[in-house]
């Protein structure tokens, strides 16, 4: 590094000089893979020390909820080298890329061979620093440069260990880490919120669809009790049926095409490509089910758009209320499994999604619980906003604090 180049462009005033530049390698006392779980013949229990992956660490926790264990003997046999300890970093780099936590505590459990541990020279580096540091490595893109291998992408030691940026005086460190801590907490109670709030309309969902909680009518009276339909007698169901690829085109001739869950993101149609032979078609807010593995993902149309044949298109006929049905869809999900078809891969028919029985409720009731659950979602909504706000404020902080 020049010097020009380990001067961060944002700094807290009382801080001046410039950073060395160094590599990662230069303030480890020591780095290792963890246990090699196949080759040392690890004797998993129903009760014991956990042994946890990259799969483990993959939320910026420790998460030992699916994690195996292994008995009294075998962690005896590995706890000195390889039970992280307080401020130990570690680093996903095989399989799962990029992933990093900082251990908050020390707790008995051991590590797997897709972790990568850090542990630093005390006398040099504040933890915490360098755990910020590595995040920024990694959302910079450093492990996907980096990563070898074929069918398990990884990143071997050396490279590890080559990673290069710029260190501050202790005090910086600690001061810069202190800051980003704070964000982090912010960022933290932002997504708990957002969980939380999923959480309640997944319970809210439960209690409205099994007739737990019923609305009624102004009046104070009872709605009428739900009446067994077909999906086919309350939704028109338009299968997809995709245009030959020689009609594609990025020139916007003809129309949206969505082929499948490629085409979607949160939820909303995201087509990628036009195209000028039209099929099928749906219609702003048609209900989008995927037929084709993942079977079942729900989904809404923004666009008029020529559909494939992983999409079907659903319509609420009337006097069903659309949002309702998008709604009951949505709650049904998990459910498809049972009904999926094909050899190759997984599907749904359209006799299959028209012939599922389903309790329909009023159409008034139709549009209370519709009108409830969509109000859960607007919040919902509000709180991921701010959550990817938050996340773009602290990758904007971490380009211009970091060297």
């Amino acid at each position: 590094m020049s010097v020009a180049d380990i001067v961060p462009v944002l700094r807290f005033p009382e801080f001046s000089g410039d950073w060395e530049g160094i590599r990662l390698g230069e303030i480890v006392s020591q780095s290792y893979q963890g246990v090699n779980t196949a080759a040392d013949q690890v004797q998993y229990v129903s009760s014991g020390a956990p042994i946890i992956q990259a799969k483990h660490i993959t939320s910026g926790e420790l998460d030992f909820s699916e994690a195996r264990s292994i008995g009294s003997a075998d962690y005896k046999t590995y706890c000195s080298k390889f039970n992280p300890v307080l401020n130990d970093i570690l680093v996903s780099n095989i399989g799962t890329l990029g992933k990093v936590i900082i251990v908050n505590e020390d707790q008995k459990f051991l590590i797997a061979w897709n972790i990568f541990l850090v542990r630093l020279a005390a006398e040099q580096t504040f933890p915490r620093f360098v755990f910020h540091v590595l995040k920024n490595t990694a959302s910079g893109g450093y492990f996907e440069r980096m990563k070898s291998g074929n069918a398990t992408k990884f990143v071997n030691k050396t490279d590890m260990l080559a990673i290069r940026f710029g260190l501050p005086s202790l005090p910086e460190q600690k001061k810069i880490a202190a800051f980003l801590g704070v964000v982090d907490a912010k960022f933290a109670g932002l997504k708990a919120r957002q969980e939380g709030l999923e959480r309640y309309k997944r319970g809210l969902m439960q209690a409205l669809f099994s007739q737990r909680l019923r609305f009624t009518k102004s009046d104070g009276t009872a709605f009428p009790d739900w009446e067994e339909k077909r999906l086919g007698d309350v939704l028109s169901v338009e299968m997809g049926q995709s245009p030959s690829s020689s009609s594609y085109n990025d020139q916007k001739e003809g129309l949206p095409l969505i082929q499948g869950n490629a085409d979607v993101k949160f939820r909303l149609s995201a087509p990628r490509r036009y195209t000028s032979e039209i099929t099928k078609i749906c219609e702003i807010d048609d209900i989008l089910l995927s037929v084709r593995a993942p079977v079942g993902e729900t989904s809404k149309a923004i666009h008029r758009a020529c559909i494939g044949r992983g999409i079907a298109a659903l319509r609420a006929n009337k006097p069903q209320h659309q949002e309702f049905w998008h709604q009951f869809l949505l709650r049904y999900e998990p459910k498809w499994a049972a009904l999926e078809q094909g050899s190759t891969f997984a599907a749904i028919s359209g006799p299959d999604i028209r012939s599922l029985k389903v309790k329909a409720p009023h159409p008034d009731e139709q549009q209370k619980i519709a009108d409830a659950l969509s109000a859960m979602d607007a919040k919902i909504a509000a709180v991921a906003g701010q959550v990817a706000k938050m996340q773009e404020f602290k990758k904007g902080l971490l380009q211009q604090m970091f060297v």
